[in-house]
């Protein structure tokens, strides 16, 4: 079972992907539903389809195109055509779960949660069954466990979810069905693109080729999105939406950079004054108070360069926050160090060869080096999750933990987990990100 273990961790990144674009659509879900705005909420969802959707099919039909080679280079030392054959079977599910997914928020908003539960439920017993029944009849052997789930996966996605959603918004049952027929056909446009850009792929196999033949197969499948999947109003407003998301991006890094560049100027004189040849030139530099304050603004302002990641981790997570700013500073904070613990305790464990990734001290911590990176997803993580609960409520007994305090103990949780699965897969993404800067230093001037 150890190949299908690793054949679920890229599906299982995914959905959280999916899911955290969809949350960007509940706030005004949920604000048209209470207007009793039918129209509007069904425009959103639609929305909130092709949106997440745009995103899912290019992961989709990357990892069905060219996983086997990331497969090569990711676990050279397993059976690379069983794990695979075994990504492909789970990533099926994808083909109708990436465009669906969105109308589960019908279910919160309109309080029919019940219906869709026994359904779900109902379906995971079938899969109990259906998986026993073929273990013992066929000779399938983990296909079947692999498989199973998502081939109920689809026909629960595909039938019963836009159905009960429409029911439950009293719309016409087949209110979403072309959407998700666009998005699938889309999908099948898409993998012909990237079969004919694996047919031009006569590079040697290595994280440098795969990285860059990723970026230019992302890039050719925005393009089939942007032109097939959505309409003239639909890339109007998605643009629109994202250019929102970078912009409070952008203001959000505004501060750490101030900081940083106010500092550099202050470590760049505070070295220049500590040459010995500036210091014979001025000799009241090389005195004693002079020198001590000079070597003092010296290394606190280089310090600023080595806490960059906790700036960003901190500041993203403040700028981002629509309320409630300070709490989501503090929980920024507690979410990075919790990840660099996390990832400190999988390295430990020798579960793989992590010697080939850079392991460095990081605030106390010996973990993988992962610069700014890790800072970045700390403050977009915290400030998700303090949007998503800042003001959710619990029973008397554990009311205390609720509203604003829930937001620290959920980040802790949830960077812990992913401060567990960034170790195993950041080799790959490091030596991309490198390979490709070097590949451009290469270039030379244009």
């Amino acid at each position: 079972m150890g190949e299908l273990s690793i054949a679920q961790q890229i599906p299982t990144y995914i959905s959280t992907l999916t899911n955290t674009l969809i949350n960007l659509f509940s706030p005004n879900l949920t604000m048209y539903y209470a207007k009793d705005d039918t129209e509007a909420v069904v425009k959103e969802l639609k929305l909130s389809m092709k949106f997440s959707s745009f995103f899912v099919n290019i992961i989709f039909c990357i990892l069905v195109i060219f996983g086997k080679y990331f497969m090569q280079l990711w676990v050279p030392n397993q059976d690379v055509n069983l794990i695979y054959s075994l990504l492909v079977v789970i990533m099926m599910s994808l083909l109708v779960s990436g465009v669906t997914t969105s109308l589960n928020n019908v279910f919160l908003v309109t309080n029919r949660l019940k219906v869709n539960s026994i359904f779900w439920l109902i379906i995971s017993f079938t899969n109990v069954l259906l998986v026993f029944i073929f273990l013992n009849t066929t000779s399938l052997g983990i296909y079947a466990v692999a498989g199973v789930s998502k081939v109920t996966g689809i026909l629960g996605n595909l039938i019963f979810v836009p159905l009960y959603a429409c029911k439950c918004l009293k719309i016409k049952w087949n209110t979403f069905y072309p959407i998700i027929f666009r998005y699938i056909g889309t999908t099948f446009i898409m993998m012909i693109v990237f079969f004919g850009i694996k047919r031009l792929y006569v590079l040697p196999i290595n994280w440098i080729t795969f990285f860059v033949v990723c970026v230019i197969a992302g890039f050719a499948g925005c393009i089939v999105n942007f032109f097939v999947l959505l309409n003239h109003t639909e890339r109007s407003i998605m643009k629109n939406k994202i250019m929102n998301f970078f912009s409070d991006l952008g203001r959000s890094l505004m501060m750490p950079i101030a900081a940083l560049a106010a500092c550099g100027i202050v470590l760049g004189l505070t070295s220049a004054f500590m040459k010995p040849q500036v210091q014979g030139a001025i000799p009241f530099l090389a005195a004693t108070v002079p020198l001590f304050i000079i070597s003092t603004l010296n290394k606190v302002s280089g310090i600023v360069f080595t806490l960059m990641p906790v700036l960003f981790s901190i500041s993203i997570a403040m700028g981002l926050a629509k309320e409630d700013k300070g709490v989501a500073a503090f929980a920024g904070f507690l979410g990075y160090y919790a990840f660099l613990v996390a990832s400190s305790c999988i390295i430990g464990t020798g579960i793989m060869d992590f010697s080939a990734m850079k392991i460095s001290p990081t605030l106390g911590v010996e973990t993988v080096d992962m610069g700014a990176t890790a800072g970045i997803l700390a403050g977009l993580v915290t400030a998700w999750l303090h949007n998503k609960y800042h003001k959710v409520q619990f029973p008397a007994a554990i009311a205390f933990y609720g509203g604003k305090r829930f937001v620290a103990l959920i980040v802790i949780v949830t960077m812990s987990l992913i401060g567990l699965v960034m170790p195993l897969i950041w080799e790959p993404i490091s030596v991309g990100i490198n390979g490709l800067g070097s590949l451009i230093h290469s270039a030379g001037a244009f």
